[in-house]
């Protein structure tokens, strides 16, 4: 894994070839996934209709760590990587925990393996956990994963 600070839409020298953001598995009436705030809320307004794309994954496996689908237009595959069930509770350690655990065995499938992962890092914003807490979590993932902080100040 390897950490950077900034913004993780700044693709003006590089891009990801994944796209992760932290999520959670709440539905909207519609079926469409709740991504109302943080890097969620960013993906949204920036790739048209993948809440409902995702949505409809995630009705079916609600609990599977990491949802992906592709975006063609991007050339890009955009996904959650959940940290909490629902978005109105505080992230959860053991779910991080599995989604570290579902996103490092795709990670080092050889299909992903040169592929450039990139994510925030999980359930310290919106999700209220200590970033001491969760780091420890993340030491397994592999270096084509790149999970990001924002700048302080």
């Amino acid at each position: 894994m390897i950490l950077r600070t900034g913004n993780m839409f700044d693709w003006a020298s590089e891009k990801p070839d994944v796209l992760l953001f932290c999520g959670n598995s709440s539905l909207t009436k519609d079926g469409r996934l709740v991504m109302g705030k943080g890097t969620a809320l960013e993906v949204k307004q920036r790739f048209s209709g993948i809440d409902k794309k995702l949505g409809t994954l995630i009705g079916l496996f609600p609990y599977y760590g990491v949802t992906y689908v592709r975006d063609r237009n991007y050339n890009l595959d955009i996904g959650s990587f959940q940290t909490k069930s629902d978005w109105r509770k505080p992230s959860n350690l053991g779910l991080i925990q599995h989604s570290v655990e579902m996103l490092l065995d795709l990670a080092v499938h050889p299909v992903w393996l040169s592929k450039q992962i990139w994510m925030p890092f999980p359930g310290i914003g919106s999700g209220g956990l200590r970033r001491e807490d969760v780091l420890p979590l993340l030491q397994p993932l592999p270096e084509n994963v790149s999970v990001w902080e924002k700048q302080k100040g």
